[in-house]
């Protein structure tokens, strides 16, 4: 959800973009995972990749640039 703040609501959305500083790391890569699930917690919650224990970073995607 997207809070507008001149109407004080919540607007739902269907993407988010993230931005990561490539002057910020200190290595030539990162490891990712991602999680999307609804602000409520009702809905399916999807991890990727899919793992037993998603806290578990050794399962990350590996992200070279």
């Amino acid at each position: 959800m997207h809070k507008d703040r001149e109407k004080k609501v919540y607007l739902p959305y269907t993407a988010m973009e993230f931005q990561i500083a490539k002057n910020k790391l200190t290595q030539e890569y990162i490891r990712l995972a991602l999680q999307s699930r609804d602000m409520n917690w009702t809905k399916e919650i999807i991890n990727v990749p899919q793992s037993e224990d998603f806290k578990l970073t050794k399962d990350w995607l590996m992200f070279y640039f």
